[in-house]
C-alpha cells in the first residue's frame, strides 16, 4: 500500500467512524426521551418520535452505503477489513436500537398515566437509565477506543438483565390477577423486554470494540 493510498482510506474510514458516532447519540436522545415520557405521557409527542426514527434510519443509511462505497473504492489487498467489519456490525446494532427504542415509547403512549404502581415505575425508570448510559458507555468506546468504556457498558448489561428478570414476574404476576387493565401490563411487558434488547445491542457493540482492539494489539 502506497503511503497516499493509505492515509486516503484512512481518512474515509475516519470520516464514516464519525457517521457513526454521531448516529449513536441520536439513539441515545431517543432513549432520553423515553425517559421524559416515563415521568410526562403525552401522546402529542407521536409524530416526534416517528420523526426521531426517520432521522435515525436515514443515518444508519447513510452510513452504510459510505461502508459500501469504501470497500469498492479499494482493493482488497489493502484494506484491513476488520474495521469495516466491525463498523457494519456497531451500525446494525444501533440500527436495531433506535428501532426498539421508538417501539417503546409507542407502548408506552399506549397506556394510562396510571399505568404502574410506585415500585415498578421506578425499576423501570432504573432500567431505562441504565440502558441510556450503557449505550453511551458503548458508543465512547467505539469513538474513543477505550477499553474502559467497553467493560462498562458489559457491566451493565448484567445489571439490566437482573432488573429485566425482577420486572417481569412483577409484571406476569399482575397479568393474572388484575383483569382491569391487561392491555396496559401487557404493553408494559413489551417494554421490559424492548429495553433488555437495547441492552443486548448495547452489550454487542462493546464486545465488537473489544474483539477489535485485541485483533490490533
Amino acid at each position: 500500500m502506497n503511503e497516499q493510498t493509505d492515509t486516503s482510506l484512512n481518512a474515509e474510514l475516519k470520516s464514516v467512524e464519525q457517521q457513526v458516532v454521531a448516529l449513536g447519540r441520536l439513539v441515545e436522545q431517543q432513549l432520553a426521551d423515553v425517559l421524559w415520557i416515563l415521568n410526562h405521557p403525552n401522546r402529542a409527542l407521536k409524530q416526534q418520535i416517528y420523526d426521531q426514527l426517520v432521522r435515525q434510519e436515514k443515518a444508519a443509511e447513510d452510513c452504510e452505503l459510505e461502508l459500501i462505497s469504501i470497500v469498492a473504492r479499494h482493493p482488497a489487498d489493502i484494506m484491513d477489513l476488520r474495521h469495516v467489519l466491525a463498523a457494519f456490525r456497531i451500525v446494525s446494532d444501533l440500527k436495531q436500537a433506535g428501532r426498539l427504542s421508538s417501539s417503546i415509547a409507542q407502548h408506552l403512549l399506549e397506556m394510562s398515566p396510571d399505568r404502574q404502581d410506585e415500585d415498578t415505575a421506578g425499576s423501570l425508570h432504573e432500567m431505562v437509565d441504565l440502558a441510556q448510559i450503557q449505550l453511551r458507555d458503548a458508543c465512547r468506546a467505539f469513538e474513543t477506543r477505550d477499553l474502559q468504556h467497553a467493560r462498562r457498558a458489559l457491566a451493565h448489561g448484567d445489571a439490566i438483565s437482573s432488573l429485566q428478570s425482577i420486572l417481569f414476574k412483577e409484571i406476569l404476576q399482575g397479568i393474572a390477577e388484575d383483569h382491569d387493565s391487561p392491555v396496559d401490563l401487557v404493553n408494559l411487558l413489551y417494554v421490559v423486554k424492548n429495553i433488555e434488547k437495547i441492552s443486548d445491542h448495547a452489550t454487542s457493540i462493546a464486545s465488537s470494540l473489544i474483539s477489535l482492539c485485541d485483533a490490533d494489539a
